[in-house]
């Protein structure tokens, strides 16, 4: 048995979108490019043991940004290191909005996955930006 998932128009994955602008800076000078429905290496997104079809993984220093004209209500998503570098992760994740803090935590590999539902009603523009850490392969599977 295969597993049916059935979706209407409303619902899109951030991952499917490209990022209007993507600003990715690595650590000792190597830069590992963000990864859309993908891990940064180029295999499954992994995070939290489960393997998800859709989502972004970023490294390092990076800030992706899209513009979203303020089309869009709510980011759903999962946030966490993912599965292939934990427990060594760590890094500090932010959400920006229109130039405004949405949600900001540290993450570190082996922790729970957490679950975000931010409200994004008349944002116009949404970065990601992350900072150094030990180790960052920060998988945000969101919807």
């Amino acid at each position: 048995m295969l597993p049916l998932r059935v979706e209407g128009g409303r619902r899109v994955y951030l991952s499917a979108l490209a990022p209007a602008a993507v600003q990715e800076d690595g650590l000792f000078g190597v830069v590992w490019p963000h990864g859309r429905d993908r891990a940064i290496h180029g295999g499954a997104l992994r995070l939290g043991g489960a393997v998800h079809a859709r989502g972004l993984a970023v490294h390092s220093a990076a800030r992706l940004r899209w513009d979203l004209a303020g089309a869009y209500v709510r980011l759903r998503a999962a946030v966490g290191i993912c599965d292939s570098v934990a427990p060594e992760g760590d890094c500090v994740a932010v959400l920006r909005g229109d130039g405004r803090e949405l949600w900001r935590a540290r993450v570190r590999g082996g922790e729970a996955v957490r679950r975000l539902d931010l409200d994004l009603a008349g944002i116009a523009a949404r970065d990601v930006p992350g900072t150094f850490g030990v180790t960052n392969d920060l998988v945000v599977q969101g919807k």
